[in-house]
């Protein structure tokens, strides 16, 4: 990743992230680990995760000083992620990871913005816009841990 990225340098001290991604064509989904998710300054970069990736994996980039939406994705054993949403572009991805690597990057996305929605909703497999829910707190019945 270049230095002279147009949303500023990385956060430091903040780690990168490998995991994969998921664009709105149903058919574009790329699984663990073809993606990276870098915090820098002005915004959140997701791309290829290595070099082999470049060819399939597209890049996207969200700012924090554009309306956006941040929501954390699924809560079952093979779906954890964090949608990222620009409301100004109707842009959107979905990064998957752990669920304690989502923690750790909804952790580091609080101080910076002010659309981040941790609390996961159900993600629809043709739409993930849409949070639906058949009842209240269906797939995460508690509060979420702290990440410190």
């Amino acid at each position: 990743m270049s230095s002279n990225h147009p949303l500023g340098q990385p956060i430091e001290f903040s780690p990168t992230y490998v995991g994969g991604l998921r664009l709105p064509n149903v058919f574009s989904n790329f699984g663990w680990p073809a993606a990276r998710l870098v915090l820098l300054e002005e915004g959140v970069w997701i791309g290829p995760s290595a070099g082999v990736f470049r060819p399939l994996v597209p890049t996207r980039q969200f700012r924090f000083d554009e309306p956006c939406d941040i929501q954390a994705i699924g809560n079952s054993w093979m779906a954890y992620g964090i949608r990222f949403h620009s409301l100004a572009t109707k842009d959107w991805v979905i990064f998957w990871t752990w669920r304690s690597r989502r923690q750790a990057i909804l952790g580091e996305l609080v101080p910076l913005t002010d659309c981040v929605n941790p609390e996961p909703v159900r993600l629809l497999a043709f739409n993930p816009l849409r949070q639906w829910s058949p009842r209240p707190n269906y797939f995460y019945p508690g509060p979420l841990p702290n990440v410190e």
